[in-house]
């Protein structure tokens, strides 16, 4: 009995263990989450300062298309205006584009302390297995069937804090891949919005070289500037838009990790519990084999155990739901969804090109044979020429005669 109870001690203690490593990789989940919240926090600074920018284009369109007009202060005003907002998106973009970089050096980081924590993990759960083995040989000895209890429960116990150590392990890596995806489209992001910088500084460009004009905006000077800042705003439009799509990628990925987080950690403050049970199950088993304590009472905390026992697998069926969750990337699904209908585009593009190209060929080709009809005109105009002359030649030749 005492050396089965040695072994029962040895796998608790291993199980605490485990527990603790369990306990590092959700700090790394914690850590990983509040960084997709600041890449989420970012891009959506990003958006906003594109439609403040697209705002103030379509603001001077309509001052261009006013009765009044577009007078010398109100040149002025919306171009001091827009130069603002393209130092606004500048500004947003260069946030956004630290804070990326810092997603991805965290993420290196947590990942290199995620491998040491699996390998840890890995060799502690191979540790639990094989005390695990070597206790089940010491089991049915006589009088003690209050240590056999009491090492199963451990036994339960051990299998839980593994399936949580698990699940925490896939989630950390699960995000932490996530993080970098997020990063780096933050960062492509911000080179296409480098765009709309350019477009809000045409629009800019094209106030301040425009003729002071009232009444209907100028005619035809009008048209051709609201046509040009009209194509400015669609161009800050579109980056707007994209922006925005990756905000909302970004947040539904948060949104599913942080979940996954507050399930895993629901779980952990479960299993918590259960291993402070456990471990003054354990106690009393001690007690029994000094004679210091009954069986019955060994026989009492178990049976409370085995309540708590099923509470916390039912917390973790739930971790290991979130966790499936947590695999998705939406911002992954994002990018192959934009690529694949750019793609679509390039192609359909393609297909005109050469449609074109094919109308064309068959009007040179219908060209080329309607030139020998008019050679063959020209010829037969030639000839009526010739006879002509002839004629007219003969009868020269006739009344030279007769004279």
């Amino acid at each position: 009995l005492s050396s089965e109870m040695k072994e029962v001690r040895q796998e608790f203690d291993e199980l605490k263990a485990a527990k603790i490593v369990e306990k590092a990789a959700e700090d790394v989940v914690e850590t990983t989450v509040l960084v997709e919240k600041d890449l989420e926090k970012v891009v959506e600074n990003v958006v906003s300062a594109l439609e403040e920018a697209e705002q103030a284009v379509q603001s001077a369109i309509a001052a261009v298309a006013s009765k009044e007009g577009l007078s010398d202060v109100a040149k002025a005003d919306l171009t001091d205006k827009l130069e603002t907002k393209a130092q606004n998106i500048e500004e947003s973009m260069r946030v956004a584009d630290s804070v990326a970089k810092t997603a991805k050096q965290i993420a290196v980081e947590d990942g290199k302390v995620m491998s040491e924590l699996e390998k840890t993990g890995s060799r502690l759960s191979d540790a639990i297995d094989a005390t695990e083995s070597l206790t089940d040989t010491l089991k049915g000895t006589e009088g003690g069937a209050a240590v056999d209890a009491v090492s199963d429960t451990v036994d339960q116990t051990a299998a839980i804090v593994k399936e949580d150590l698990s699940a925490a392990e896939s989630i950390a890596d699960a995000v932490g891949q996530k993080v970098v995806i997020e990063a780096n489209a933050v960062m492509a992001m911000d080179e296409k919005a480098a765009g709309s910088v350019t477009a809000v500084r045409a629009a800019k460009n094209s106030i301040q070289d425009s003729s002071s004009s009232s009444g209907e905006g100028g005619g035809s000077d009008s048209e051709a500037l609201t046509s040009a800042l009209t194509q400015d705003a669609a161009d800050i439009k579109m980056d707007e838009d994209t922006a925005s799509k990756l905000a909302e990628a970004i947040q539904k990925d948060a949104s599913n990790d942080e979940e996954a987080l507050e399930a895993l950690e629901r779980s952990s403050s479960e299993v918590n519990s259960l291993i402070d049970a456990v471990d003054g199950a354990v106690d009393t088993a001690e007690d029994v084999t000094t004679g210091e304590a009954s069986a019955a009472s060994v026989e009492e905390a178990v049976d409370k155990i085995e309540d708590e026992v099923k509470e916390v697998e039912e917390s973790i069926s739930d971790v290991e739901d979130a966790t499936e969750k947590c695999e998705d990337c939406n911002v992954e699904e994002l990018k192959e969804k934009m690529e694949a209908e750019a793609e679509t585009k390039a192609s359909s593009s393609s297909e005109s090109v050469n449609k074109d190209e094919v109308v064309e060929s068959k009007q040179l080709e219908s060209e080329d044979k309607v030139e020998p009809e008019e050679e063959d005109s020209e010829e037969d105009e030639s000839k009526e020429e010739s006879d002509d002359s002839e004629k007219e030649e003969s009868k020269d030749e006739e009344e030279e005669s007769e004279e």
